[in-house]
């Protein structure tokens, strides 16, 4: 049954973390007793991917910024201690191949 629980445990607290509607005292409590427990929020945007922490959905192609660059993030993760309970569900960056194909 491990993967039902981290899978209602995670969407609790996405919605929990990432909903508007959420009363802002249901985040804070949640927010308490994870600290409370050592557990911390990946939320990685605009950092470097990183396989051990997050969990590429969907790549963009993006001129702008360096390659494999976390540009959204679809859903925060989660660590206790150096453990992943959860990796962030994030979208990341590539160089287009314009460049190459015409060469």
């Amino acid at each position: 049954m491990p993967g039902i629980f981290d899978c209602l445990t995670s969407r609790v607290a996405d919605f929990i973390f990432c909903s508007p509607r959420v009363p802002r005292q249901w985040f804070n409590n949640l927010k308490a007793t994870f600290e409370s427990l050592n557990v911390k929020t990946i939320d990685p945007k605009k950092e470097i991917f990183n396989p051990q922490y997050h969990e590429a959905i969907h790549v963009v192609e993006n001129e702008e910024v360096e390659t494999n660059t976390i540009v959204d993030v679809v859903s925060i993760g989660f660590v206790l201690e150096d453990v992943v309970i959860k990796p962030a569900k994030v979208v990341i960056t590539r160089k287009s191949n314009k460049n190459s194909e015409s060469k």
